[in-house]
């Protein structure tokens, strides 16, 4: 979709420029390249956008006018038109490379303080879940009838206490996503929003290709936050995660059927500010569709040149 509506622009615009390059700046054609660039689009893609605008043209030329001077005129004025658009492309890429860097080096230092977090989950929490077992089993051995029975509940309340905060040091830092990839990720951290929260939730789609460890990372936290915000405001009983892929994109959805709200009027809170520039750091873009009552719809696309 989005290469056809590129070659589309792309033809017009050369179009127009060859037939009047003294009235109009290549200002367009810069346009298209920075275009190109924010949609993730190749330079093997774009020159062949331009191959084809160019023989489209051609062809009108040979019937309208076939002067020498007429085509060398045009040959010029192509050349032109596509060296700005290139070079564009080129600086575009160039900052967005730059701006990826320094994003995915947020990136890597919030996972890290993730992971450090859910360590001291697992190992400090977990000790002193220990530790209080230990004094419940010294008290039973003490205890009453009656108060030993008040003892095993509160043994079975710490015993699901523990088992919560295993599973949020799991989804905190999940190492399932490197032992067995982003899918079953999901699926296990699904599970738990399920068991906790009552909200139905299917995945659909797979992934036809391997995926950059990295990328994986992204798509889990924007599925992770999606959900997040569907438990707090959306008042849903269904949700669906849904994995798209085409040759020019991958895509992640993330769909519930709650209350839904006017998605012009959206003012995105530091969750979804978060997952825009997780999306940002390698090359994809975050969109929010909703209405009242028709629940929403919050999707990640990112460039298939991003993924392999």
């Amino acid at each position: 979709m989005v290469h056809e509506q590129f070659q589309e622009e792309y033809t017009r615009a050369l179009a127009d420029f060859v037939a009047a390059p003294r009235q109009l700046l290549p200002c367009r054609a810069v346009q298209l390249g920075q275009k190109a660039s924010a949609g993730g689009l190749s330079a093997s893609t774009i020159l062949n956008v331009h191959h084809g605008a160019v023989q489209r043209i051609q062809t009108h030329e040979c019937v309208s006018a076939d002067a020498v001077s007429r085509q060398e005129q045009l040959a010029i004025s192509i050349s032109i038109f596509f060296r700005e658009s290139l070079a564009a492309y080129e600086a575009a890429n160039q900052q967005l490379t730059r701006e990826n860097v320094t994003l995915l080096q947020i990136n890597d230092a919030l996972e890290l303080q993730a992971s450090r977090i859910a360590q001291g989950l697992h190992d400090d929490a977990g000790q002193l879940l220990t530790v209080a077992h230990l004094k419940l089993a010294k008290a039973e051995e003490t205890a009453s009838p009656q108060c030993r029975e008040h003892l095993v509940e509160i043994r079975a309340l710490f015993d699901k206490m523990e088992q919560q905060l295993r599973r949020f040091s799991h989804e905190l830092h999940p190492a399932v996503l490197v032992d067995f990839g982003l899918v079953s990720a999901l699926e296990f951290f699904v599970q738990g929003i399920v068991e906790r929260e009552g909200l139905k939730i299917r995945i659909e789609g797979t992934l036809g290709l391997s995926v950059l460890e990295p990328l994986e990372i992204v798509l889990y936290r924007f599925v992770q936050e999606a959900l997040t915000n569907v438990i707090r405001h959306a008042r849903a009983t269904n949700a669906m995660v849904r994995f798209e892929q085409t040759a020019e994109e991958l895509a992640c959805m993330v769909v519930d059927d709650g209350v839904g709200f006017f998605a012009d009027k959206y003012r995105s809170g530091m969750g979804i500010s978060a997952m825009g520039w997780r999306m940002r750091a390698v090359g994809g873009q975050l969109s929010v569709t909703s209405s009242p009552g028709c629940g929403a719809e919050v999707s990640a696309r990112i460039p298939m040149k991003r993924v392999s």
